[in-house]
């Protein structure tokens, strides 16, 4: 076993590999700014206390880099392991429900893959829900840093931004299926709609036409467009349930997606 001060020579010589490692650790895993630096500072805090004890038992059997990058991922794991027992579902997941608060357990807490999480939900607690309508789920959690992601080899650390760009693809394609499964449950509703409450929601929405507009097109006052425009809306909302949507999240999308969704898409609902 090394020395103290044999360990505590190792440690200045490489600390700038073990902060460029504790870095890289500590962005993988979406810890950035002022929390970074915390880890970085417990890192040193680590390796130095008990006269260097943790650098003392560094044998030169590896790579001086290939061991110092398995040390701080086990560091990580400590700090998050201590973090994840103050786990606290976010103020949305709990807002959307109890299927969105164990989304989230099960994603950001524990550490599962998406495919996992469904598999878990639709399967093991036989929660009656698709994995269409997790996907709206997912995407619209707050993002959060989850279980720790190991890094590959040393050599791998500069290439880190890479991996967190495939991350970010990965999303946005995430999102376009979501996207997606919304418009298409959406048009579907739309076509279980009256002729005239499918006319006063593309009025509305698909054409933008303001209320007085609207109004006088369909020969009816302000008071009651708005009235017709609730009672069409409602009407989509039970097409939507009556499709395997949950009431929550019918709800939820008509609050965050009828703007967006029903001027690209009720183009189509009289089209059989």
């Amino acid at each position: 076993m090394r020395t103290t001060e044999q360990a505590r020579s190792l440690y200045l010589a490489e600390l700038p590999l073990i902060e460029r490692i504790a870095a890289a650790v500590a962005r993988r895993n979406g810890v950035t700014g002022a929390d970074s630096e915390d880890f970085l500072s417990i890192t040193r805090l680590k390796l130095i206390e008990n006269e260097y004890a943790i650098l003392k038992k560094f044998h030169g059997r590896s790579h001086i880099s290939t061991w110092l990058t398995v040390v701080i991922q086990r560091l990580f794991l400590d700090h998050k392991q201590r973090e994840i027992g103050r786990w606290r579902s976010s103020t949305e997941a709990r807002r959307m429900g109890e299927v969105a608060v164990r989304l989230e357990e099960l994603i950001i807490r524990d550490g599962h893959t998406f495919d996992e999480a469904c598999g878990i939900l639709m399967l093991n607690e036989k929660h009656a829900v698709s994995v269409g309508e997790l996907h709206w789920v997912r995407v619209r959690l707050p993002q959060r840093a989850g279980r720790p992601v190991l890094l590959g080899m040393p050599r791998d650390t500069d290439a880190t931004t890479d991996g967190m760009e495939i991350e970010r693809a990965a999303m946005r394609r995430e999102r376009a299926e979501v996207a997606g499964f919304t418009s298409i449950a959406i048009a579907k509703g739309l076509l279980t709609l009256s002729p005239r409450d499918r006319q006063i929601l593309e009025l509305r929405y698909r054409d933008g036409v303001n209320a007085v507009e609207a109004a006088r097109r369909l020969g009816i006052t302000r008071q009651q467009l708005q009235r017709a425009i609730t009672r069409a809306l409602a009407a989509l909302r039970l097409a939507l349930e009556a499709g395997g949507i949950s009431r929550q999240m019918a709800l939820d999308m008509l609050e965050h997606e009828s703007e967006e969704l029903l001027p690209q898409f009720a183009s189509g609902s009289s089209k059989p």
